[in-house]
């Protein structure tokens, strides 16, 4: 039986590019000009723009199956509201868009909404892609809609 050394197999048949690196290729072929953070041992950090918003795109080496598309919003630029204002329409965004989770810093300066996939062998997509960063805008327009209606009103 003759042997076929990786030499011989087709650049297309072989798989020789990192996961990240090929998450680094869909956000570039997609236009998003992704900007890839150092990474920390096997977790990489790709930052990049959609419609005007930063997202970062979050995977583990050891781990290619699983995918968290993140939008963070600082919270220092915003009037100051009690933590449990937070949570409560935090949590209510998260429950609406039942895709996305809610972090709210412990210490109050940022928060975070976060799509997150088990890919199951599948390379992410572009339309995978696309769904995540729609999850994400309308959870935060929610977000920020519960806010608005949790805000006290000023008297006359």
């Amino acid at each position: 039986m003759a042997t076929i050394t990786p030499s011989e197999v087709p650049a297309k048949a072989r798989n020789t590019t990192s996961p990240a690196a090929r998450l680094l290729d869909l956000l570039a072929e997609e236009g998003y000009r992704p900007h890839p953070r150092d990474p920390d041992g096997p977790f990489h950090s790709i930052d990049f723009k959609a419609e005007g918003r930063r997202f970062n795109l979050r995977i583990n080496e050891e781990d290619p199956d699983f995918v968290g598309i993140c939008l963070g919003y600082r919270l220092d630029e915003e009037p100051t509201l009690p933590p449990e204002t937070l949570l409560r329409a935090g949590h209510d965004a998260q429950a609406d868009a039942k895709v996305v989770k809610f972090f709210l810093d412990p210490a109050g300066e940022f928060y975070e909404l976060q799509a997150e996939l088990f890919l199951g062998g599948q390379p992410l997509n572009a339309h995978h892609l696309e769904r995540c960063l729609g999850a994400l805008r309308w959870a935060a327009a929610r977000f920020a809609e519960k806010l608005r209606a949790d805000a006290p009103l000023a008297r006359a």
